[in-house]
């Protein structure tokens, strides 16, 4: 009996000394770095969650934090680490420590371009053009600025 005991409890010893390791790789710290989004209070937790997308994995985070304060660091270029919230999103961390991260985020590779396309309303007359005989503005459309001398202050007589 004490020798069955033994080799169960050895066997126990074994497949829990295989468990921990991969227990702590699932649990274990997340780091990643990015530009930290404006809070969304959208879900169902009063708690806002801010988006982060890793630079390194492209991969998206809900981040929240009962450690650090996150609002300060939104729009800011950051670097996280945080734990996986068990029982919910598996992208959903909750930040453990935050450290602004100095430079723009990357950008697109040297010697590239953009192209923008864009459209502008400009509202009002068209001004007239030059040697027309109207005006622009029409005479009369604004005060006249009178050209009287201002006095001047004098000095005291001694």
């Amino acid at each position: 009996m004490a020798k069955r005991l033994m080799v169960l409890v050895g066997m126990l010893a074994v497949m829990l000394a295989a468990a921990v390791p991969a227990f702590a790789q699932q649990q274990g710290a997340v780091t990643a770095t990015g530009v930290l989004g404006p809070p969304d209070t959208s879900g169902p937790d009063p708690e806002p969650t801010y988006p982060l997308t890793d630079e390194g994995t492209g991969t998206t985070y809900e981040l929240t934090s009962g450690f650090v304060e996150l609002e300060p660091y939104v729009g800011q270029r950051v670097a996280i680490e945080g734990v996986r919230i068990p029982g919910i999103n598996p992208r959903a961390l909750n930040v453990t420590e935050i450290q602004p991260v100095d430079g723009p985020p990357p950008g697109p590779a040297p010697g590239t371009s953009a192209t923008f396309d864009f459209e502008l309303t400009v509202k009002g007359e068209p001004q007239r053009a030059r040697g027309s005989s109207e005006s622009y503005p029409p005479r009369g459309a604004y005060p006249r600025r009178s050209r009287t001398p201002t006095a001047t202050a004098s000095s005291p007589a001694a």
